[in-house]
């Protein structure tokens, strides 16, 4: 992913209160994003946890 792909999916977890996470929207996907992302996986039932933003995660986020 490149840091737009990654800035855009920081932004929909915030935006959307998707984490409780204090994540900063910076394009780096660090330990805090991945952390959030799992954390967003596990609140979504149909989503497994592995803190990566694939095709099913970018749907849930309404990123696709």
């Amino acid at each position: 992913m490149t840091s737009d792909d990654v800035k855009k999916n920081q932004e929909s977890l915030v935006s959307n209160q998707l984490t409780k996470i204090d994540i900063p929207v910076n394009g780096i996907f660090d330990a805090v994003t991945e952390a959030a992302v799992k954390q967003f996986q596990s609140s979504t039932k149909r989503l497994g946890v592995d803190g990566t933003v694939g095709s099913l995660t970018l749907k849930a986020l309404g990123l696709v």
